[in-house]
Order: structure tokens, then C-alpha cells, then sequence
């Protein structure tokens, strides 16, 4: 715990993290004064819904880039997981939902593995695997769309069962990213993905492995991608192959938004979760104000620009700060594992 205090700290007192929350605060102001019933209960429900999914997808995808990687795969993977669980309803909901998080978890780790052995691209190689993931989805269900036993309605029902402004699906969501959170901020797995994301070459030096931080992280990218795919499957009680087709761009978008670096190496999940709930806020603003798909796309693109251009201006994804605490986290991990060797 001791090794892993200054990260806290410093994680904590990031100014991108100040600065997101004044943006939410922000977005919540401008919606308010343009709808006073905006900043109501039942908005801020609907808002915690939508974060629901997005925010165990884009969780996933915020680990993979933090590691210097791109999971795009996590779409399809969400709807493969989400027909499973609709086909092993059988079993029960919980087992269904459990299993098919876990085979999706397990698809990441192959995933990973081959990521990091073979030394191919994470891109053009979950470009492969989202297509190859759309096509299993479809012969799973022969391009149709598979229901839920009628019998197990109830117990779908049950998890977007209102709870002042939460429902069990967003205590599923909150337990998940608070536990991944802490694997990424304290463990020696989350150090290891953060040497390798931001100082990739500096890391071998040091002796950090090359191997695992990809499989856990696209493992966890896998795993979260299945479980939010099989929630949601289980929650509409319907699973389809061209599910979920718009959600890795939201993802992406969220996890820019929340100031995860592309360059890796930098932000925390705490970054993720507030990326999403701007998102999310902001989305349901344009809703709130009759807004067009169209509009709400536009409108999105153009948030995610602007928050790229005053990070810019502001020096904050300048190159000292990509690269300075991955590579102090890469000479602390190097010292660290001396030390041991020398015990």
C-alpha cells in the first residue's frame, strides 16, 4: 500500500480530473437554465441508466488505452455476450449473464495474448476480430433477433427496478469500475499496464513484462464488454447480431472526453467514469431539448473537439506530461523489482 500512496495522490490532484468536474458541473448549469425541470430526479436516472452500459464498455476500452492499445472489438463482443445470455437464460439469469461475461473475458485474454506475442497491431487485429465477432453473433441467431423466455421477464424487470435515482443495474456497474479501479490504481497488475502504455520501450528496460499487462487488460476490455452486452440483452429480453453497433464510438468518445490519453499511460478510471457522465448529461440535454439524432451526433463530435482543442491550448497533452509519470512509474517499477531480487 505504502509503494502505492504517491500514485493515489497524484492521481487524485490531476488537474484534467478538476477540470472534467467543472465541465459536468457546466453542462448540468447550461441544461438547468435552459429547463429548470432538467435538473430533476428522474433525469438524473435516466442519465445513470445510459451510464449503466456505456460505462462498463467504455471502463474496458479506458484500460486498453491507458495499456497504449485500442480494443475495437468490444461492440460485437457485447452483442455476442448478450445473445448467449439470452440462449443460457435457462440456466437462470444471474449464471447466464455471469457465464457470458466470463467467455467474453476469456475471448480478451486470447485476444490479448495474441496481441502481444504475435507483436500485431491492436487495431488492425480487433478490426478483424469485430468482424469476425458480428459474423459468429449472426449464426448464432441466423440474422434474427432471440427473446427471452416470457418467464424470465420478471427477473429482468428487476434490474432497472428504480431506486431513488439508481437501479441494480448501476450498482452492478459502480461495484465493477470501483473494482477495476482499484486493481488499476494499487496492484502490480495496474502498474504494469501503465509502464507499458506510456513508456513502452523505457518498460523492457526496467524489466516490466510485456506480455501480461496486455492479456490482463484486454482480458478486463473483454470481460466488461460481455458483461455490459449480456445486462443489456437481459434488460431489453431480446439479443441481436447488429446490437450495440454504435456503442464503440461512444465509448472512444467518453474515455477522450474523460481525458484518458491516446498516447497511453495516463488517467485513471475515475477519468472514464466522469467522460461518461458528461456524455451521457450532455446527450440527455439534446434530448431534453428535442434535439435530432442527427443534431445529438453532431453536437457530440463537437464536444469531443472542443475538448481536444483546450487540452491543446492548455498544454495538458503536451509531450512532458504524456510521458512523465508513466515513465517515473517505469523507474519506480524498476527499482521495485531490484529490491525484491536483492531479498
Amino acid at each position: 500500500m505504502s509503494t502505492a500512496a504517491p500514485f493515489l495522490r497524484r492521481w487524485i490532484a490531476q488537474p484534467d480530473v478538476i477540470s472534467r468536474i467543472a465541465l459536468l458541473a457546466i453542462v448540468w448549469i447550461v441544461f438547468s437554465a435552459l429547463d429548470a425541470s432538467f435538473a430533476s430526479t428522474d433525469i438524473v436516472f435516466s442519465v445513470l441508466q445510459s451510464f449503466a452500459f456505456l460505462g462498463l464498455i467504455a471502463v474496458g476500452v479506458g484500460v486498453a488505452m491507458i495499456a497504449g492499445e485500442l480494443d475495437l472489438s468490444v461492440a460485437s463482443m457485447a452483442a455476442v455476450a448478450g445473445i448467449l445470455a439470452v440462449k443460457m437464460a435457462g440456466l437462470g439469469l444471474v449464471p447466464a449473464i455471469i457465464l457470458a461475461a466470463l467467455i467474453a473475458g476469456a475471448f480478451g485474454v486470447v485476444q490479448g495474448a495474441c496481441i502481444a506475442y504475435l507483436k500485431i497491431n491492436s487495431i488492425v487485429f480487433t478490426i478483424g476480430t469485430l468482424f469476425a465477432l458480428r459474423g459468429v453473433a449472426n449464426l448464432l441467431t441466423h440474422s434474427k433477433s432471440v427473446l427471452l423466455p416470457l418467464d424470465k421477464l420478471d427477473q429482468s424487470e428487476a434490474l432497472i427496478e428504480r431506486i431513488w435515482i439508481f437501479c441494480p443495474y448501476v450498482f452492478i456497474t459502480i461495484a465493477v469500475v470501483l473494482a477495476i479501479g482499484i486493481v488499476m490504481a494499487i496492484s502490480r497488475w495496474g502498474r504494469e499496464i501503465y509502464a507499458i502504455g506510456g513508456a513502452r520501450a523505457e518498460s523492457v528496460a526496467a524489466g516490466v513484462p510485456q506480455v501480461r499487462p496486455l492479456v490482463v487488460a484486454f482480458g478486463i476490455s473483454g470481460f466488461t464488454a460481455g458483461l455490459g452486452g449480456a445486462l443489456s440483452a437481459v434488460v431489453a429480453g431480446s439479443g441481436a447480431a447488429e446490437a450495440y453497433s454504435s456503442v464503440l464510438l461512444q465509448a472512444v468518445t467518453a474515455v477522450l472526453i474523460g481525458g484518458i490519453g491516446l498516447y497511453g499511460g495516463r488517467g485513471t478510471i475515475f477519468n472514464v467514469v466522469i467522460g461518461c457522465l458528461i456524455l451521457e448529461s450532455f446527450l440527455a440535454g439534446l434530448i431534453d431539448q428535442g434535439a435530432t439524432q442527427e443534431v445529438q451526433q453532431l453536437a457530440t463530435g463537437g464536444l469531443l473537439l472542443l475538448v481536444v482543442a483546450v487540452e491543446f491550448v492548455t498544454g495538458l497533452e503536451s509531450s512532458e506530461d504524456r510521458r512523465q509519470f508513466p515513465t517515473d512509474l517505469v523507474r519506480r517499477f524498476g527499482g521495485l523489482r531490484r529490491r525484491e531480487a536483492q531479498t
